[in-house]
C-alpha cells in the first residue's frame, strides 16, 4: 500500500471517511498487488499536433496493478445520497440541496484518469508506437451512499464511452442495463467485505493477462515518479504523509549489483529514503554492516534524529557496529585514530587519501557492505576513492545528490552507477516555496498542491543594525501567527559579518561563536529544536544544509557573488529557501531586492 498508512486529517470529510473505509479494505489483498491510494499526477497532452500542448493534472483515488490482470483505476464516493435524472448525475449536500457530479458520473472520473495514466504510459513505453503491450486497464466506482434510479445509468451521455469500452472485455457479450452497474459500480460497504478480491480480478476475465515485467516496469515508473495529495489544515501533516511512500521504494531495487543514485530536488525525500533503506538493510539478520555518511555535521545529528533511524541502533564511525553514522570528516580523524597515527595536517589532499584508502583496503577492517552518501554532489572527487576503498567486495553504494544544490564546490567524479532514480516532486514545500525556489535556479516546481502563504520579502534594508530590527520583528510575527520557537530558524549566507551578532538579538536568537566546536554546534541545535527551547536558531545557511524548519527567515540577503565573503551563490540562496517548509521571509539589502525582481515569480 502507498502510502503504508493514511491518515484522516479532517473527520468530517466524508470523501476522507469513505476513502479510509476502501483503503482498510484492499490492504486485505495479496501482498504482490501494488495499490496507490491518492494519486496526482501531471503529463504533456501534445495531441500529436505541434502547438497544441496541453499540460494536464489528473488524479486517481486509487490505482491498483494487479498480477496477471492489469491496471485498475477505481473512483470512491461517499455521498449520503445521489441520484441519476434525465441523463444526468447528481449529488445530495448536507444542507439537502442536489448538485450535479463533476466530470458527469463516478464512472467516467474513473474512466478519465485511467485514459490519461494509459496516455501517459503510452509514451513512457512507447506502446502506441510498438504496439507490442498487452497491459488491459480498467476502471471502476465505489458507491459507499444510496443512489436513486440507477437503472437510468446507461442513458447518462458522458458514461457511454467508458461503459463500451469496458463492457466487451469485461462480459464478452452484450448485457441488460442493470448489469451495467453491477458490473462497473461496487455499491455498499457489503461488497468490500464479500469477495471484493474475486470482484476486481473479474473485471479482467475476458482481457489478456498483463505480463509480470510490463506490470514490473510501471511499478516502478509510477512509484519513482508518485505526487501524493492530502487535504490538511496543518502544514507538516501534509508533508509528511506525503513522503512516506518513498520510503518503500528503495527494496523494489535491491536487484542492482553495485547500488544506486538517487538524484532529486529539494525537498523530493532522497534523506527519508535514505535512512528508511539503511535501517532496513541495517535489521536484516546477517553480517552486513551499513554505512551512512555526508558532508557537513550539523546534517549528520540531524539524520541521526530521524524517525526512521530513532528505534535502530545507530553509532558514530566504528569497527563492528552494523549501522554507523558520521560525516566526512569525523570518519577521516576516526581512520586514522584508529591506525594509530595523528591526523595529517594536509589530510584533505589526493595523496594523503589515496594513502589511506590503500591501507584501508588492505587491512579490509573498517569495510561496509552498504554506504549511503548524502548530499553527494558536495564530495569532492578525491574522497570518492576512500569511500569505494570501505566498500566489502560485493557491496553495494547508494548516492543522494542534487545538482542544483551544490554550494560546497564538490560536485564531479561521483561513481556511475546502473540504476539511477530521478524524483521530481518536491514534498517539503508549500506551492509558493517551491515555486519560488525553482525561479531562482531556473527548473520547474512539481509541488505538492498544498497552497501556503506568499514569501514574504521585506524593502531593502542596506544597515545590519536596521536588518536586526527587522529580523525581530519577523520573528514575534510568526510567534503571533501561532508558531513555536522551535519552528522558526533564521539564515544568513555569513557567519562573521552578519545582522544576527547585533546585540538586540542576543536573547532571542541563539547564534554561534566565530570558532565552535562540532559538540557545541551538535548541542545548539539539539537545545532550539526541542520544545524547551527559550530562544530561535540562527544558523548559515552553509551550516543549515540539508535540514528543514516550518517557518525560515533569511537575512543579509544580497544579489549572489556580493557580500562580505563573496561567496554568496543562486545555489546557496535556492538551498535557504527550500529549507523552509510553510513559511518564508526574506530581509534583502538592495542589490538583493533587485536581484529577486529578476526572477520569473
Amino acid at each position: 500500500m502507498f502510502p503504508a498508512e493514511f491518515v484522516i486529517t479532517d473527520s468530517k470529510d466524508m470523501g476522507q471517511v469513505g476513502e479510509r473505509i476502501v483503503y482498510d479494505a484492499l490492504k486485505q489483498m495479496p501482498d504482490d498487488w501494488t495499490v496507490i491510494h491518492n494519486c496526482w499526477r501531471h503529463m504533456l497532452d501534445d495531441k500529436r499536433r505541434p502547438g497544441r500542448e496541453e499540460h494536464i493534472t489528473y488524479e486517481a483515488d486509487f490505482i491498483l496493478l494487479i498480477p496477471n490482470c492489469g491496471i485498475l483505476v477505481l473512483e470512491v464516493k461517499n455521498w449520503l445520497n445521489a441520484k441519476v435524472e434525465n441523463g444526468l448525475w447528481y449529488r445530495r449536500r448536507p444542507e439537502g440541496r442536489y448538485e450535479s457530479v463533476k466530470h458527469g458520473s463516478p464512472l467516467n472520473q474513473a474512466y478519465l484518469a485511467a485514459k490519461y495514466l494509459r496516455k501517459e504510459l503510452d509514451k513512457k513505453f512507447r506502446w502506441g508506437f510498438a504496439g507490442t503491450s498487452r497491459m488491459e486497464f480498467r476502471c471502476a466506482a465505489v458507491l459507499l451512499g444510496r443512489v436513486e434510479n440507477y437503472q437510468n445509468i446507461s442513458e447518462v451521455p458522458k458514461d457511454k464511452k467508458a461503459i463500451n469500452e469496458q463492457l466487451l472485455p469485461i462480459c464478452n457479450r452484450p448485457v441488460p442495463r442493470d448489469e451495467v452497474y453491477d458490473r462497473l459500480y461496487l455499491c455498499g460497504t457489503s461488497v468490500l467485505q464479500d469477495n471484493l478480491q474475486e470482484r476486481l480480478e473479474r473485471l479482467f476475465c475476458y482481457g489478456n493477462p498483463t505480463s509480470e515485467e510490463e506490470l514490473d516496469d510501471v511499478r516502478r515508473y509510477l512509484l519513482q515518479n508518485l505526487m501524493l495529495y492530502v487535504d490538511a489544515a496543518e502544514a507538516n501533516s501534509i508533508l509528511n504523509t506525503a513522503a512516506a511512500p518513498l520510503c518503500r521504494v528503495l527494496p523494489m531495487l535491491e536487484e542492482s549489483p553495485v547500488g544506486v543514485h538517487v538524484e532529486g530536488c529539494a525537498g523530493s525525500g532522497k534523506s527519508s529514503m535514505l535512512c528508511a533503506e539503511a535501517a532496513r538493510l541495517a535489521s536484516i539478520r546477517d553480517s552486513s554492516r551499513v554505512c551512512i555518511t555526508c558532508f557537513n555535521y550539523n546534517l549528520a545529528e540531524y539524520l541521526r534524529s530521524h524517525a526512521a533511524l530513532k528505534s535502530s541502533s545507530v553509532r558514530h564511525f566504528d569497527s563492528s557496529s552494523r549501522l554507523v553514522l558520521d560525516n566526512f570528516q569525523t570518519i577521516l580523524k576516526r581512520l586514522y585514530s584508529w591506525l594509530g597515527e595523528p591526523l595529517p595536517k594536509d589530510f584533505f589532499s589526493s595523496g594523503t587519501l589515496d594513502s589511506l584508502a590503500q591501507r584501508i583496503q588492505a587491512e579490509a577492517r573498517h569495510c561496509f557492505n552498504h554506504i549511503f552518501v548524502d548530499e553527494a554532489q558536495d564530495f569532492p572527487p578525491e574522497w570518492w576513492k576512500l569511500i569505494k576503498a570501505m566498500l566489502a567486495p560485493g557491496g553495494k553504494l547508494y548516492l543522494f545528490s542534487d545538482a542544483g544544490q551544490v554550494i560546497f564546490g564538490g560536485e564531479g567524479g561521483m561513481p556511475e552507477l546502473p540504476v539511477r532514480l530521478r524524483l521530481k516532486h518536491n514534498l517539503r514545500n508549500s506551492a509558493q516555496i517551491a515555486t519560488f525556489g525553482a525561479a531562482i535556479n531556473g527548473g520547474n516546481a512539481c509541488a505538492l498542491p498544498l497552497q501556503g502563504p506568499e514569501v514574504t520579502v521585506y524593502p531593502p534594508l542596506d544597515d545590519s543594525h536596521q536588518r536586526a530590527g527587522a529580523v525581530k520583528e519577523a520573528i514575534n510575527n510568526l510567534l503571533a501567527e501561532n508558531y513555536a520557537l522551535q519552528d522558526i530558524v533564521v539564515l544568513t549566507p555569513w557567519r562573521k559579518k552578519t545582522s544576527l551578532k547585533d546585540a538586540q538579538l542576543a536573547e532571542l536568537i541563539d547564534f554561534p561563536a566565530d570558532e565552535e566546536t562540532r559538540e557545541n554546534a551538535a548541542g545548539r541545535l539539539r537545545r532550539c529544536l526541542s520544545p524547551s527551547t527559550t530562544r530561535v536558531l540562527g544558523e548559515t545557511i552553509k551550516a543549515y544544509k540539508g535540514l528543514e524548519s516550518l517557518a525560515v527567515i533569511l537575512t543579509d540577503i544580497s544579489a549572489p557573488h556580493e557580500g562580505p565573503d563573496s561567496g554568496f551563490t543562486p545555489n546557496e540562496l535556492y538551498v535557504a529557501c527550500t529549507r523552509a517548509r510553510y513559511r518564508l521571509i526574506i530581509i534583502p539589502t538592495t542589490s538583493g531586492v533587485e536581484f529577486l525582481k529578476q526572477l520569473n515569480y
